[in-house]
């Protein structure tokens, strides 16, 4: 069988916009100064607290719609576009 399943577990609180958030306070950096970008749903929280969240075009549909920009695949730079974008914009 060809199970779409996907499970995450974490202490309860706990994702990966929780965890950016507390890396970036404690060097006194805020959301508006971070850009974060993702794929799949667990990445959401994040995407959403950084003051720029990206998703990939491979990335899960809920991703995109939470993210702020699209960008191309990883295949493609997608990192490379997310820094141009910080950069110039």
């Amino acid at each position: 069988d060809n199970l779409d399943v996907l499970i995450e577990m974490s202490l309860l609180g706990t994702n990966k916009g929780t965890g950016l958030e507390r890396v970036a306070s404690s060097r006194g950096i805020s959301a508006s100064e971070v850009a974060a970008m993702g794929d799949m749903p667990n990445d959401i929280p994040m995407i959403k607290w950084a003051g720029i969240g990206g998703a990939v075009a491979n990335a899960h549909d809920w991703v995109k719609a939470a993210a702020d920009i699209q960008l191309p695949t990883n295949d493609e730079h997608a990192f490379a576009h997310l820094v141009d974008h910080v950069l110039n914009n």
